[in-house]
């Protein structure tokens, strides 16, 4: 039986959400159980694989494992990034000036940063602020945890940014963060979860939606 255009079409969606999302499964698992898990058929899931690795060799990316991130089974994502004291000081009087919650701020620099890519300066696995160091203390330790809800699509974009600039997405959005701290972040809207996109190609290919 030959493939329908839908079926086609269909199947070039499927390859790219795999190519480009977290899996809910263990990371040293077969082809045939990560097939099994996702539900998707082998060649499905091995053409998905294949697209990824070579997209990865081609940015020079080393970080193969980065390609196999776990899909977390929602249509959402939770981000969350640890403060030391002295960043989670500054963080909470911004928050009260702009009179925002914590995570609606977060939310609103990770929504303008993806609009606006450009690398931090700093994405680093510690916080550098004003000139200073500030390390996390293992498992986030007697720190402030900043969280914010995302979409799959947002959270797919900010993986790809940081793939692209091999650094981890918590540290991408640690230095996401500075950058507003440090004040070159200023003319950001504040959104509400429905106003993030959900599909990252209206992130990550903004021009395929002009009309």
């Amino acid at each position: 039986m030959k493939a329908t255009d839908d079926q086609l079409t269909f199947r070039q969606w499927l390859v790219k959400q795999l190519t480009l999302t977290r899996w809910s499964v263990p990371l040293d698992a077969s082809p045939v159980e990560l097939s099994v898990k996702l539900g998707v058929r082998l060649e499905v899931l091995r053409e998905a694989q294949e697209k990824r690795g070579a997209e990865l060799k081609k940015r020079g990316a080393a970080g193969i494992i980065r390609g196999r991130r776990r899909y977390i089974g929602h249509d959402y994502a939770d981000i969350k990034v640890y403060m030391p004291k002295p960043i989670e000081a500054v963080w909470k009087a911004h928050c009260a000036t702009l009179r925002l919650e914590p995570g609606t701020l977060l939310r609103a620099l990770v929504h303008h940063f993806l609009l606006h890519p450009v690398r931090p300066q700093a994405t680093s696995q510690s916080w550098l602020y004003r000139g200073e160091i500030f390390k996390i203390p293992r498992n986030g330790k007697g720190c402030y945890p900043a969280r914010a809800r995302l979409t799959r699509g947002a959270q797919i974009a900010v993986d790809y940014h940081a793939d692209l600039w091999n650094v981890t997405p918590t540290g991408l959005v640690r230095g996401i963060i500075t950058e507003f701290l440090e004040g070159r972040t200023r003319k950001f809207k504040a959104v509400v979860f429905g106003e993030l996109w959900g599909d990252p190609d209206r992130y990550l290919h903004p021009e395929k939606f002009q009309s």
